[in-house]
């Protein structure tokens, strides 16, 4: 049931960022005139960066997570990848193609076995992303029922 609600707050976000601006539809992809280049127009008036909300998928690199039971950090390589929505921002390149620099990105997780051992299980994640693909952040693991330190990549979309 917890996952059903998370899901559907989720899409609701979606369907909220796509009703905000039918032009510039949540499913496009980013124009790559994006930045207005008109010689009329002040360059101080031009917009220099502009926020999307964007979709996106991401693959955890790494989770470190404090085990209780052997109180000890444990770090788990290639452990979730998931899908979400992710709030970018982007800027002006110097020949006007619009650039990625950072964002916030929201993910429902899911647990990739690696081993017998380990517990599949579903989680939430909440990640900064910098350079345009590179993802620090926090998630918390419903089946482990732990929070996590993560890096890993982002795809947007």
């Amino acid at each position: 049931m917890k996952k059903l609600i998370l899901l559907i707050f989720l899409m609701s976000i979606v369907f909220m960022g796509m009703a905000q601006k039918p032009s510039a539809s949540f499913l496009r992809p980013v124009p790559d005139q994006l930045f207005r280049n008109d010689a009329s127009i002040n360059a101080r008036d031009l917009n220099q960066s502009v926020w999307l909300l964007r979709p996106t998928v991401g693959i955890l690199a790494t989770r470190n997570s404090y085990d209780k039971i052997a109180k000890q950090w444990s770090t788990a390589p290639l452990s979730a990848a998931g899908l979400g929505v992710g709030y970018q921002h982007f800027v002006e390149m110097p020949d006007g193609t619009p650039f990625n620099n950072f964002g916030v990105n929201l993910l429902l997780l899911t647990t990739v076995k690696l081993a017998e051992e380990q517990q599949s299980s579903m989680g939430v994640g909440l990640f900064g992303t910098f350079l345009g693909f590179i993802n620090v952040g926090v998630d918390y693991q419903f089946g482990l029922k732990n929070f996590g330190i993560d890096t890993g990549v982002t795809v947007k979309f």
